[in-house]
């Protein structure tokens, strides 16, 4: 989720604006008028620049209330209320005495939105991820393993292979930082699964043997094949690229004898915005 859509999803960003315009209109019709010419004809402006100001708060009322969903709305009504209500009194104040209020609560408040946004972008920008297959485990046992591929753009894929741990093959393209905290997310190509066993060699030390099932896909999720290719070979001349690299990250599958399909262990395959793969028990 962008950080926009964060914001919409949530009431408190519609009742911002609805104190904000509510606000305008109160402190608006508190103003007397002070044209001494054509009075009449300013006093029926005034009143609908209050009108619409009302009308857009109302609005914005509506949106927030239906919008984010009556459930989330209704979660904690009395904080939404008190929200409001001090936003109301801020822009009020603000409004209807500039001089005095308006301009340097303006200036700090202005500030603290930032710095929160600022704040709110850095913290989605580096802790977002993006799900990219499922994995759910049909049978596990004796090295051996049965398992359904799930993409959003292709249909279910049931493989079977050996060992005891599975790993996605993933190519990635990692951004700088500054890219990343101004949205940019890490750039994909999920190619397939490989699996490993952990088993002994000929001299005792334990290790991971990759087996020789992998299974590739006809066409990988993400990027196209010839962009990654273009940036892996030039990588050190585009500018905002902080690496481009294959990621196999092994995860041991448990014994799976075959229960209930609603019932088989489920994984998630996640690409981190800042770079990197986690694999989720589900």
């Amino acid at each position: 989720m962008d950080i926009f859509s964060l914001y919409t999803a949530s009431p408190y960003f519609w009742f911002f604006f609805a104190a904000l315009f509510s606000g305008a209109a109160f402190s608006k019709a508190t103003r007397p008028v002070k044209v001494k010419k054509d009075k009449e004809k300013e006093v029926d402006r005034k009143w609908i620049i209050i009108c619409i100001n009302f009308s857009i708060a109302l609005l914005m009322v509506l949106t927030g209330l239906f919008i984010p969903g009556l459930d989330e709305a209704g979660e904690n009504p009395g904080a939404l209320f008190l929200f409001f209500i001090i936003l109301f009194v801020y822009f009020f104040l603000a409004f209807r005495f500039k001089k005095a209020i308006g301009l340097p609560s303006s200036i700090i408040f202005i500030l603290l939105i930032t710095f929160v946004l600022l704040f709110l972008q850095s913290i989605i920008s580096f802790t977002g991820e993006t799900e990219i297959a499922r994995i759910k485990v049909h049978y596990a046992k004796d090295n051996t393993m049965a398992l359904e591929i799930i993409r959003d753009e292709a249909e279910p894929a049931l493989i079977d292979m050996d060992g005891g741990y599975f790993a996605p093959i993933v190519e990635i393209v990692i951004f700088d930082d500054f890219l990343v905290f101004f949205g940019n997310k890490t750039w994909y190509r999920f190619l397939g699964l490989t699996s490993f066993s952990y088993e002994k060699d000929d001299s005792g030390i334990r290790m991971y043997k990759q087996e020789d099932t992998d299974y590739y896909f006809k066409n990988p999720v993400g990027i196209s094949e010839w962009l990654y290719t273009l940036i892996q070979n030039n990588h050190e001349f585009i500018p905002g690229i902080k690496a481009v690299q294959v990621e196999i990250d092994l995860v041991k599958v448990f014994e799976e004898t075959g229960q209930e399909p609603e019932k088989f262990k489920a994984y998630s395959i996640r690409i981190q915005n800042d770079g990197g793969i986690q694999i989720i028990d589900l």
